[in-house]
């Protein structure tokens, strides 16, 4: 029987194969299906597979899940419910504040940092957000996983941990004056005047306004919200701020609003994929942003480990056999079809679309 990915649990036993865009089975039929590779499958963004009987999968399955009838239940997928949750209350939250209510922080944390304490305990999770969002609710999906990626990238520096929650909360609120920018504007498909960019450049300034006289978030967080769209350059905006007079928490969060920006579809831009997103926060935006903070989230969203199998460009299946400081995302590989050794800091005609594992 065919089955989406999203219902399966740890169990079921693949009575096809499961093809992706290689030449090669992702999964041969007869595997028994455990949480990691359920979760391989949804890394490939296969929807849904043929499987046949159903198995005690032993490791990773609760008991409860054994007891479960595996056709008429669902596991719940705790993280996405959260995520979904968070996204509809933010969404609730920002048509209130167009119309005119003051932001409430202690309802925005009350929602999102349950949700951020799942990052916490699992930082994986954090490679796949972007796979939730909508072009038509883009703005909402975008609020949740900045904030999500600026407290997971202010973990992965080591900041203690109240200071990985004010990212968290920055990252989250860091858009929240676009509910005061006219409405139209954000739903405009042709390109913005120059009139209606420097509307939209307010947004920052709006969003400080809106949350500089609450008590639950710090000084630098509210920094952070203001900041945002400051670079290092000098280049960014509103004040083309001094780099010296940008703290970590602004940093984080800048970094952190571009990555999800580039991995998105917006109404007016196709998204790339996360490795095509760290090569252009590396080369076309180099200067603005803290590398410090890029490694971190390389670490998060792209760490190359040897022995990684990954998917090249050219869809074929390769293993790292040797990374690079120098190039964190364009390893040594050797390709499995041929054992062809490829040099990818080289060879710019290839890059890394997905990691398998």
């Amino acid at each position: 029987m065919k089955i989406k990915v999203f219902d399966l649990i740890p169990g079921y036993v693949l009575s096809e194969d499961v093809m992706g865009k290689t030449a090669h089975p992702i999964m041969p039929k007869g595997t028994l299906l455990t949480r990691r590779m359920i979760n391989v499958l949804k890394e490939f963004d296969i929807e849904e597979v043929s499987v046949g009987q159903f198995q005690n999968a032993g490791q990773g399955c609760g008991a409860e899940e054994k007891q479960m009838n595996p056709v008429m239940e669902k596991l719940p997928s705790g993280f996405q419910e959260l995520y979904n949750a968070a996204v509809n209350s933010y969404k609730k939250n920002f048509q209130s504040w167009q119309a005119g209510s003051k932001v409430n922080v202690g309802e925005v944390r009350d929602y999102f940092i349950p949700l951020f304490q799942y990052i916490e305990k699992d930082p994986s999770n954090i490679r796949l957000i972007h796979r939730y969002s909508t072009k038509e609710e883009y703005m909402y999906h975008h609020a949740v996983s900045v904030g999500l990626l600026s407290g997971a990238i202010a973990q992965k520096l080591n900041l203690e941990k109240g200071a990985c929650y004010q990212a968290a909360l920055a990252g989250c609120l860091a858009d929240a004056g676009m509910a005061k920018v006219p409405q139209h504007l954000l739903k405009k498909t042709d390109p913005l005047t120059e009139t209606e960019f420097e509307e939209i450049k307010s947004h920052p300034v709006y969003g400080l306004q809106m949350v500089q006289h609450t008590s639950l978030l710090k000084s630098e967080t509210k920094l952070a919200i203001l900041q945002h769209h400051e670079r290092l350059d000098r280049s960014g905006y509103p004040f083309r701020e001094n780099p010296g007079r940008i703290p970590i928490l602004s940093r984080i969060v800048a970094v952190s609003d571009v990555y999800h920006a580039i991995v998105c579809d917006h109404i007016y831009k196709k998204k790339k994929i996360p490795f095509q997103a760290i090569e252009e926060l590396l080369e076309d935006h180099f200067g603005e942003f803290d590398i410090s903070v890029v490694n971190a989230l390389i670490r998060l969203v792209a760490h190359l480990s040897i022995g990684t199998k990954v998917i090249l460009s050219n869809n074929e299946v390769a293993e790292v056999i040797y990374t690079k400081p120098s190039a964190p995302i364009k390893p040594l590989v050797k390709i499995l079809s041929s054992d062809e050794m490829v040099d990818l800091e080289t060879r710019r005609d290839l890059f890394i679309k997905e990691m398998i594992k």
